[in-house]
């Protein structure tokens, strides 16, 4: 339960304050207030597994239906929401059940399309500044065992949907790492975990980017 702490500390550096909570508490409340300028919610490489010994009961999905309807709550109100993880993507359109509501949900909501999983092994990202200049960067991400961040052994690549744009490319295979959407609401999406990011340094600056697409 460290990663709030990894991603407070990208916003305390941007100057914000921050709070957290976990999953089963917006599922059980069924809303995110909308006093709050921004929601991340930080889906590292949670996808859905068989549960025990029951292979028909799953577990750590990604995105359920309780909480895509808080979150379909919050944009409504003009939120700001920002999701990365390793397989934002694939645990809905690759995992042997489909789930149409959910892919509608995140097709038509969150703004993006999955294409397939293992997009990249480099750990590169290279900002795309074509539709928002404040993403042009360079940034790598953890895909090796060491003694201080997850490796992350696959990614997905997400293309935009609807009137989203790419804002970061898997510059090895010059496919969609991230997609940014502004309209009524803003939505930033990334097909790897942001904590995964390999320094704190860059972390800080790709968190930065982000809070200032939301404020713009």
């Amino acid at each position: 339960f460290d990663l709030p702490f990894v991603h407070g500390q990208a916003l305390k550096a941007a100057g914000y304050s921050f709070v957290s909570c976990s999953r089963s508490a917006i599922e059980e409340s069924g809303l995110l207030p909308d006093s709050y300028k921004m929601v991340d919610l930080i889906l590292g490489k949670e996808k859905q597994v068989g549960f025990g010994t029951a292979t028909n009961r799953l577990a750590f999905k990604t995105f359920t239906e309780k909480l895509n309807d808080a979150l379909y709550s919050y944009c409504k109100t003009g939120g700001n929401l920002f999701v990365s993880g390793c397989y934002v993507g694939s645990d809905l359109w690759n995992n042997g059940k489909t789930d149409s509501l959910s892919i509608k949900f995140v097709t038509s909501v969150l703004k993006f399309k999955w294409h397939n999983e293992k997009a990249s092994v480099s750990g590169q990202l290279l900002g795309s500044a074509s539709a928002y200049p404040m993403f042009e960067g360079k940034w790598n991400f953890c895909t090796q065992l060491n003694d201080k961040q997850y490796a992350v052994e696959s990614v997905d690549r997400i293309d935009p949907a609807d009137s989203a744009h790419t804002i970061a490319l898997y510059p090895e295979s010059n496919t969609s790492a991230a997609i940014a959407y502004k309209g009524a609401y803003r939505t930033v999406v990334c097909g790897f975990p942001f904590e995964s990011i390999t320094t704190e340094a860059q972390r800080k600056e790709w968190m930065q980017k982000v809070i200032r697409f939301f404020e713009k």
